[in-house]
């Protein structure tokens, strides 16, 4: 399954390694009010598009689960230039063979991992320790497989924050989760999305964490919150956005 928002120079390469990997899957390419190429490219390529009712990345995921017809359910990030079908079947085969509930890819990059670094780990360290443990590498990976029962048992946090929403509820409902490595990825460059769109992200994902603490009675250091929030926005500048 793959959640696109304006994904067109990448989303046919992405679906084709897909549907190489698994040739009697579906392969679900739920959209979220794309203005390019992109649902036309993913039909092209033999996806399935789904349209999200709502705008955000976990809104389009949970669209997505709903209508997957299969046992075990891999998302995939759009964004990839270098997706081959193995990066599939290393992230599937741990949950179809039942040795976990939740395969999660780590990886390396090119780019800073600023979101991950400057305000997840801040502020999961702070309300979440025990999920720090869980989730060490790669934390807020978009590659990542799962049952989908327990899948279904997620309540997905609507916007950029999904994996930080979903690392929580996973590591404290005991889902068993393992770590895979894909070796380098080399996303897309999105500092150009500019500073206000990525300072909207990294804003999604501390509500999501904080979200979720009050959920669980959990504490919210109000002073840590505002510290994570500033180191990334000042990094965010400093990069040009």
């Amino acid at each position: 399954m793959i959640p696109t928002l304006d994904e067109e120079a990448t989303i046919g390469k992405t679906a084709r390694a897909a549907r190489s990997a698994f040739p009697d899957a579906e392969v679900i390419v739920v959209d979220s009010f794309s203005t390019d190429a992109t649902v036309r490219k993913a039909r092209e390529a033999g996806a399935r598009v789904v349209k999200a009712k709502r705008r955000g990345k976990g809104a389009a995921m949970a669209a997505g689960v709903k209508k997957a017809s299969g046992s075990t359910i891999i998302f995939f990030d759009a964004d990839l230039k270098n997706v081959f079908p193995r990066m599939f079947k290393i992230l599937a085969n741990p949950v179809a063979k039942g040795n976990c509930d939740v395969a999660i890819g780590t990886y390396r990059s090119p780019f800073a991992q600023s979101f991950t670094e400057l305000v997840y780990r801040p502020l999961i360290k702070s309300c979440f320790p025990e999920v720090e443990k869980v989730f060490p590498d790669t934390p807020l990976s978009g590659l990542r497989a799962l049952s989908k029962q327990t899948a279904l048992q997620l309540k997905f946090v609507p916007d950029f924050g999904v994996e930080a929403g979903m690392n929580i509820d996973l590591a404290l409902g005991g889902a068993r989760v393992e770590s895979v490595s894909l070796g380098r990825i080399n996303p897309v460059f999105k500092g150009k999305l500019g500073a206000k769109v990525l300072k909207k992200r990294a804003r999604q994902i501390a509500h999501a964490i904080a979200m979720k603490a009050k959920e669980r009675g959990r504490k919210v250091d109000g002073r840590a919150l505002k510290k994570a929030l500033a180191r990334i926005d000042a990094a965010i500048e400093k990069s040009g956005g």
